[in-house]
């Protein structure tokens, strides 16, 4: 019994990413299921963390995926931040790297785990060439933690001035054309489709400013009356 509980409380600690409380007043229930329809006792117990830490195709991240800093373009201006954003995780995941932007993310390979931080530090390091992005950077070089790095670059150049400038003209360019200004002369359904390509156009920026001024379909309603 005391064998099948600990099994239980790894393949709980697996499945949550972290501690069981023991106190928990639904744990003898589940306990209960685990038992009769997934526990094992010829199987040996591992812990879950080692168990992925030694999984092979995670081990071998260097050699499989080839991480290459050439993929991160510079960041020089603060108006292109939207794009650069993108850009960016366009990259990480593509090198299999987007946990190390993720704040929750529990590490289970250290070694591994700080091999590639160095690596992704280096990189920016390299490419955050706006004085605010090098400055954070710059700040959090000891440490090297990528999460804590991106968190705050993001949080200073979403709430940025020339971000919420570049937003405003994306804005202003998605709402220049109307039906109620005498200027169209095609059909109302002409200017629906024609409307639908330009916010296709410029979907893949994601502009927070945007979406927080107007959903798609205030935006994309043309007064008549």
């Amino acid at each position: 019994m005391l064998q099948a509980f600990l099994a239980f409380c790894h393949h709980e600690s697996h499945k949550k990413r972290g501690g069981v409380n023991v106190l928990d007043t639904t744990l003898p229930a589940q306990f209960k299921i685990f038992r009769n329809s997934e526990y094992d006792p010829t199987k040996e117990i591992t812990p879950w963390g080692l168990a992925i830490s030694h999984n092979k195709g995670l081990s071998d991240w260097n050699k499989l995926v080839k991480p290459s800093a050439r993929d991160f373009k510079p960041f020089r201006e603060a108006n292109n931040w939207v794009d650069y954003k993108d850009v960016f995780l366009i990259a990480l995941e593509a090198q299999n790297l987007t946990h190390l932007v993720d704040p929750s993310y529990v590490v289970t390979d250290v070694d591994l785990h700080k091999v590639q931080q160095s690596f992704l530090c280096k990189v920016l390091r390299d490419n955050m060439l706006h004085h605010e992005a090098k400055s954070i950077v710059k700040s959090h070089s000891k440490t090297k933690d990528i999460a804590l790095i991106w968190g705050l670059t993001c949080e200073t150049y979403d709430k940025s001035m020339s971000t919420s400038l570049n937003g405003d003209a994306i804005l202003g360019w998605l709402t220049s054309t109307r039906l109620d200004d005498g200027k169209w002369n095609r059909t109302q359904g002409e200017c629906i489709t024609f409307y639908s390509a330009k916010t296709r156009l410029t979907s893949s920026m994601r502009c927070a400013l945007i979406r927080r001024s107007m959903t798609c379909r205030e935006s994309a309603c043309c007064r008549t009356q």
